[in-house]
Order: C-alpha cells, then structure tokens, then sequence
C-alpha cells in the first residue's frame, strides 16, 4: 500500500445472492481525495461501499486500510479473516439510527464509535451549522426525513471532520 493510501481493494468480488455484483474489482482512496462514485441504479456502487467498509463478505480479494501506525491493515478478505476498521466516518444508505434516540445523542453516538472525544462545544457548533442546533434535543422519530438524512450525513463527516489526522468518510446517498 503507497503511503498516502487510506483505503486499498484489491480484486474485490461480492455476490448478492445468486448474483455477482462486483467482480475483480480494485480501488484505492488516498490522502486528500473526494472520490464520488456515480452509475446507475443497480451498478454496485452501495455494494463496494459496504464492501470497502468491511460489512460485506468478499468471494475473492481484499480489502486494507490504513491504520493509525501508518501501516496496513486487512479488514476483510475472501479467506473471511476480519480485523476492526481504524477510526471513520460511515453514512449507509438506509441510516439505521434509532427513533427514540435524540439528535444530540445520535451525534454523540457517531463520534464515540469513531473514536472521537465528544466535546460538547463542538457539537453545538457541529448542530448550528447543520441547521439542527434547535432540533438538539428532539427525538429521531419528530424530524423530518430531509432533517433525518442531514442527521446521518453529518453522523457520517463528523469524526473525519473533527480529526487532526486523516479520514475516510464513506457516504452513501448523501443528498
């Protein structure tokens, strides 16, 4: 893996089902990138994003990431060998967050699981500037599913963004 490379899948290949969605793929994400993949509904693109993810169970291939060391890491690959993904951001396409969490928690969640320190400043700031400051304390169920996905989306950039180091975020369906 090059040095600035954050993110490395190698000859990747997912099935759904009795499907083959991706098939020897490869793609790497390095240092200071904003890569958005884009096709048609049904091409793969949620699949290699929950693949490079490690969520997914790879037929062939691997996937590696950076890990905090500077060194690499094989979070998945196809001999199913699993390892913890270092720190990230991750917005999937159905955002999974609970109804009866509150917006405040829901952030704080996010950037607990990152490993981020929850700085209660910061996520103010974070909440005004998301336009969610005033819905802070309302539950998941009362928003919106616009003010919802503005939530997950933030939920998904939050630890990137608050990291002195760098990130991935992965997002998927972010508008």
């Amino acid at each position: 893996m090059e040095q600035g490379t954050l993110l490395m899948a190698s000859g990747i290949e997912v099935h759904r089902g009795s499907r083959t969605v991706l098939k020897d793929v490869d793609f790497h994400l390095s240092e200071g990138e904003v890569v958005a993949l884009v096709g048609p509904n049904g091409s793969g693109k949620t699949t290699l994003l929950e693949a490079c993810a490690g969520l997914l169970p790879l037929t062939s291939g691997s996937v590696s990431w950076r890990s905090g060391a500077g060194s690499q890491r094989v979070v998945r690959d196809s001999d199913g060998r699993r390892t913890a993904l270092p720190p990230m951001g991750l917005t999937l396409q159905s955002d999974g967050m609970c109804g009866e969490e509150n917006v405040e928690e829901r952030l704080a969640t996010a950037l607990c699981v990152a490993g981020r320190l929850t700085d209660e400043a910061k996520m103010a700031e974070m909440l005004s500037a998301w336009g969610l400051e005033h819905r802070r304390a309302d539950r998941i169920s009362q928003l919106s599913g616009g003010l919802r996905r503005r939530l997950a989306v933030l939920c998904g950039l939050a630890p990137a963004a608050l990291c002195g180091d760098s990130r991935v975020a992965l997002l998927d369906e972010p508008s």
